[in-house]
């Protein structure tokens, strides 16, 4: 590849549709510490879920690309909107999170899996970012703490 090759050309090599059609499509490249897939073109770098949002939608000013799927890795089209903060934030609230679904047992199993993230996530269903978070015990503390009780 070249530096002329066109973004969106370079973006789509990126990402693994392999799933098909309604699976969610994860960003291959870099990502952020919170798991969202990060992408540079035209001088900058931005999120990819965004990048792969705005090649089919217009996002308005003020608002953002959310996912339906919570997989922030995800690039399918079809499991982006674009919504506010707000918006966003009642989204995961009143779907507690994929991470939340998973039952203690399993939780500790991942906790405890020494297998890499990728390879765990894919057994259970959620994004590697979901994995990360919960070995390192930064987030989701009151599942954590269930456990240990």
């Amino acid at each position: 590849m070249t530096n002329h090759t066109k973004p969106e050309a370079r973006f789509w090599l990126k990402v693994n549709m392999s799933g098909g059609p309604d699976a969610c499509w994860p960003w291959l490249g870099s990502c952020n510490d919170d798991g969202y897939g990060r992408f540079g073109f035209d001088g900058r770098v931005g999120r990819a879920h965004v990048f792969a949002f705005t090649r089919e939608h217009e996002l308005p000013h003020g608002m953002i690309v959310c996912h339906s799927c919570d997989n922030p890795p995800c690039c399918n089209p079809g499991h982006l909107f674009s919504g506010t903060h707000r918006v966003n934030a009642l989204d995961r609230e009143r779907k507690m999170r994929r991470i939340l679904k998973l039952t203690l047992d399993q939780v500790s199993a991942i906790v405890s899996d020494p297998r890499a993230a990728t390879v765990i996530a894919a057994d259970y269903g959620v994004s590697a970012h979901h994995v990360r978070r919960l070995k390192r015990r930064g987030g989701w503390t009151k599942t954590l703490q269930l456990i240990a009780s």
